[in-house]
């Protein structure tokens, strides 16, 4: 895992709810402008409020998601760096398969062919041991 692309993703969920955060400003500025509802039906003057408050409340609670994800994203680059240039215990290089395979089974094409990745569901419950 690369720190600069957590921290990449951290800046663009930070971006998402600054931009949800706008959109709730935005909402109750212009809900806020209108008059209040007229109708003489009750159904109706009900369902305008229950839209209004769907609109704000939702992009509100987007706003508090995407910042709560940018947090967590960022602090998971920032454990990533310290793990990757302070400490140096995390490897950052892409993992090859075929350099596996060749390490663990002795190599060759036939080997390949036959290399089953194990059933995730079985290890987890103690069945099948790898």
């Amino acid at each position: 895992m690369n720190p600069f692309i957590c921290t990449f993703a951290s800046l663009a969920s930070f971006a998402g709810s600054t931009l949800c955060w706008k959109l709730t400003t935005a909402l109750a500025l212009f809900f806020s402008s209108l008059e209040q509802s007229l109708s003489p039906n009750y159904t109706v003057a009900r369902l305008e409020s229950v839209v209004k408050t769907v609109a704000v409340g939702g992009s509100s609670l987007a706003a508090g998601f995407c910042f709560v994800i940018g947090l967590g994203v960022g602090l998971l680059g920032l454990r990533v760096f310290y793990g990757v240039y302070i400490i140096k215990d995390l490897d950052m290089t892409a993992i090859n398969m075929n350099d596996i395979i060749d390490q663990t089974k002795g190599g060759g094409k036939d080997q390949r062919e036959k290399f089953e990745l194990p059933n995730p569901i079985e290890l987890m419950l103690g069945k099948k041991k790898m």
